[in-house]
């Protein structure tokens, strides 16, 4: 009994921790003459067939120090179904200057709370989840170049690491799992998003599980993304 009672305290320490991490990530501000950073908002509209059936509210923040090191960070709000008050699902996620993932933070807001976190070191890939009840761990060894995915979070593709055409490992923070997959130039096709008539450039990721489409404007802006097979797409909002 004793030694249940230390773990859930434990468990419950270690949820503490990782949202007083996020919280004060995402208050550190700015010194001027230091840094220089940009940063945009948008909104993915997620579709099942023709049906709304959720929100991805995100922001990308490119920041440059005075020493020329670039970062990336990618926070996401998702919403379901689409007009959902609450989310369901919050990340966070840096990449670093070769535009390749160092961490992820993917906090679940169900019944469940359970947050999941992914690290990225030279010579491994940690997976943890923290829940109510419990704390895992898994590690495997880092194979570069790397791309995270989930098929609920289509911001988590707005950057691409490397050029295309080559082959690229998948990592799937919720199940902690590593695979591999193809990344293929297409032809630009004209895609309709929103509405709008728009030629977009054709990026697709071969998986065991099926392919993705990736859609960006000229810009390298990511539009809309695609799972033929599921039916399931998310168009950016465009104003």
């Amino acid at each position: 009994m004793i030694g249940a009672n230390l773990r859930m305290i434990s468990v419950r320490v270690a949820l503490a921790f990782m949202a007083s991490i996020t919280a004060h990530s995402v208050a550190v501000p700015t010194t001027l003459g230091a840094q220089r950073s940009s940063e945009t908002r948008a909104e993915f509209l997620i579709y099942e067939g023709s049906r709304l059936v959720g929100r991805d509210q995100f922001s990308i923040r490119r920041s440059a120090s005075r020493r020329g090191l670039a970062s990336i960070t990618i926070t996401s709000t998702v919403f379901y179904p689409a007009d959902a008050r609450r989310p369901s699902l919050t990340t966070i996620v840096e990449l670093g200057s070769d535009s390749l993932p160092l961490t992820l933070r993917l906090e679940n807001r169900g019944p469940e709370r359970k947050i999941t976190t992914t690290t990225v070191g030279e010579d491994k890939i940690s997976f943890r989840v923290f829940s109510q009840t419990r704390e895992s761990l898994r590690e495997t060894p880092n194979s570069s170049p790397h791309l995270l995915a989930d098929h609920t979070i289509p911001s988590l593709y707005s950057v691409l690491p490397g050029t295309p055409d080559g082959e690229i490992s998948i990592l799937s923070p919720r199940d902690g799992r590593v695979s591999r997959a193809r990344v293929s130039e297409r032809a630009a096709e004209v895609r309709t998003i929103q509405g709008r008539s728009v030629e977009l450039r054709h990026v697709e990721l071969t998986l065991e599980t099926g392919s993705i489409h990736l859609w960006y404007d000229q810009s390298g802006e990511l539009l809309m993304v695609e799972q033929p097979a599921e039916r399931w797409r998310a168009e950016r909002s465009i104003n």
